[in-house]
């Protein structure tokens, strides 16, 4: 459980306490430009780190096709306690990667995305790349596209606020995505 705990704290930790993922004003994946990538809709489980993790604890993620987009839904739960968070969004392959925008699925005021690479590995088997914050606020600083953010706190969320075209430029020249091997959902079936 310690891989699916530290994913579950990636996730919502940096999306919603920290705010450590960068945030885009302009979504990549638009509605416009949405194709639903049928092979994302399943059941997904965290792949395990080895025979160590308990059977009393577990984790997955739950893809769903929902009005033209996604509904994501990614569940925890251990002896102790449980917990769910909900997303909704849009994916495309762009360029031959797989791009997913997501944000809270509750209607906020202020709307801003989360921009997550997906790399299918296997049929059943995907990896979730998500922006690192660092590499956004050195483009921010080196005027590769628009954005601000607060240089203290170090973990302060960067917001780009360039257009889709400019973002869409930049990604095809740089590389913004995290290296970490962790992230790999292997798909479960559905069954009583």
């Amino acid at each position: 459980m310690k891989k699916f705990s530290k994913l579950l704290a990636m996730i919502c930790v940096c999306i919603f306490l920290t705010g450590c993922l960068p945030e885009f004003t302009s979504p990549v994946v638009t509605p416009e430009h949405n194709e639903l990538d049928r092979r994302l809709i399943g059941l997904w489980t965290l792949e395990a780190e080895g025979p160590d993790e308990s059977d009393d604890e577990y984790a997955f993620l739950l893809i769903l096709p929902c009005q033209n987009q996604l509904c994501v839904s990614y569940y925890e739960s251990d002896d102790n306690e449980a917990d769910m968070t909900h997303f909704k969004g849009y994916a495309a392959r762009i360029d031959g990667k797989g791009y997913l925008n997501v944000r809270p699925y509750e209607d906020v005021a202020e709307v801003t995305y989360q921009l997550v690479r997906y790399e299918f590995l296997e049929a059943n088997r995907f990896r979730l790349a998500f922006t690192e914050s660092r590499l956004i606020k050195a483009a921010i600083d080196d005027e590769l596209i628009s954005g601000h953010y607060e240089p203290k706190p170090s973990y302060s969320t960067p917001t780009v606020t360039s257009d889709r075209a400019t973002v869409l430029e930049f990604l095809k020249e740089n590389d913004v995505f995290d290296k970490n091997p962790e992230g790999v959902f292997v798909r479960r079936e559905i069954g009583m």
